[in-house]
């Protein structure tokens, strides 16, 4: 190799950089360049939580691009007629989550964005799969509150209640080896932790955190500022955002066992 390099240096500077490229295996590439997606940054943390991201409108408009049966005031499933956009809208200001992350689960639980008519009473009460069913507006907030409440948990412990941590290998319940590359990657995979069978799972009825994957790209707009933003949220109370480890008596992490157990 130095006799390379020294014949290469004979022929100028330019030709000896690119011996030393090759020596040491060809050319500089991205850190994620050949990592499979699940193992990529393809939820950033800045994005999580840019929750500044959109105002009522702009869901609003994403929703009636797609035709969508939340685009406008809809009843929920206990009689309550609400507007899905300011509830997402409210939620996001809330717990200070993206309301682009909110859209996409939305898509990827009952595909809220593009179906055009209304859900069964069952799926309207358990929209974004977020811990118990309850009603489709507690859900949406319910959203919000377990994302920003996993963040907390990361930056506070290092871990998610159910153990997901950045950069450490952890196999979701699907069977795929997922080593989160950020904390909004870690906090996807502890609110859905199934990979889904596109991206090598083993369970073929799971979409998993994959759906949020493929449907992220459906929420595209330009933030355009309420010119009156709505008041005060009126979101139902829930579970204020904690850093304690309750991996053993969190709700969704024992339904999840079950699910999974039988």
């Amino acid at each position: 190799m130095q006799n390379a390099i020294r014949r290469m240096a004979a022929l100028g500077a330019g030709a000896l950089s690119l011996a030393l490229a090759l020596g040491a295996g060809g050319a500089a590439r991205p850190a994620h360049a050949e990592a499979p997606a699940y193992n990529t940054p393809f939820l950033t943390d800045s994005e999580l939580e840019d929750y500044a991201a959109m105002g009522v409108e702009d869901i609003r408009s994403v929703l009636a691009a797609y035709g969508s049966y939340f685009r406008g005031p809809v009843k929920d499933v206990d009689g309550v007629e609400f507007d899905p956009s300011v509830t997402i809208y409210r939620a996001a200001q809330r717990y200070r989550i993206n309301p682009k992350v909110i859209l996409t689960t939305l898509e990827k639980e009952n595909e809220g964005i593009t179906r055009t008519t209304r859900p069964s009473d069952r799926a309207m009460s358990f929209l974004t799969g977020c811990l118990d069913p309850s009603t489709a507006r507690e859900q949406l907030t319910c959203t919000a509150e377990r994302l920003r409440a996993y963040d907390t948990q990361l930056r506070t412990t290092g871990a998610t209640v159910s153990g997901w941590q950045v950069g450490v290998p952890k196999r979701t319940l699907d069977g795929v080896v997922v080593t989160p590359a950020n904390r909004a990657v870690a906090g996807q995979f502890t609110y859905t932790p199934y990979a889904g069978a596109q991206w090598g799972g083993d369970e073929p009825q799971w979409g998993g955190v994959y759906l949020f994957f493929k449907n992220a790209a459906k929420v595209k707009t330009d933030k355009a500022p309420d010119a009156h933003p709505p008041a005060a949220a009126d979101a139902p109370a829930t579970r204020e955002s904690g850093s304690g480890d309750g991996r053993l008596t969190d709700p969704a992490y024992l339904r999840l066992l079950e699910r999974k157990l039988g």
